[in-house]
């Protein structure tokens, strides 16, 4: 599995930990608007070759699809903060791979009565 991992923050560091132990995992592509904390994610992982870097606006759905075509990843992994869930879910259904979020939402209140799913559980 090729993966874009949005966000080398504390949890996109955990994330890429975890997934250097794991074998079925071929890639992991460290992206952030911070290159010096990729680096450093990098320097801690020690494999620059699975764990390449690169920069990027996770407020543009382009630029990270650019990022996904050129890895030709199987599935982009937000580790940013919420405000940047849009452009990250949407980058991977354009390109059409699986997106996980640690933790996503993306729902509005209803426009007209905010309190509907509420009165129905959901």
């Amino acid at each position: 599995m090729r993966v874009l991992l949005v966000g080398v923050g504390g949890v996109g560091e955990a994330i890429a930990v975890i997934a250097k132990a794991q074998p079925w995992v071929e890639q992991v592509v460290l992206s952030d608007y911070n290159v010096e904390r990729v680096k450093e994610v990098q320097a801690k992982l020690g494999d620059t070759q699975r764990f390449p870097g690169e920069w990027v606006d996770a407020s543009y759905q382009d630029k990270i699809e650019d990022l996904a075509k050129k890895y030709k990843v199987d599935l982009i992994m937000n580790a940013c903060d919420p405000s940047f869930n849009v452009p990250i879910f949407e980058a991977a259904y354009s390109y059409g791979c699986t997106y996980m979020d640690m933790a996503m939402s993306l729902s509005e209140p209803h426009p007209s009565v905010p309190s509907f799913g509420r009165k129905r559980g959901f």
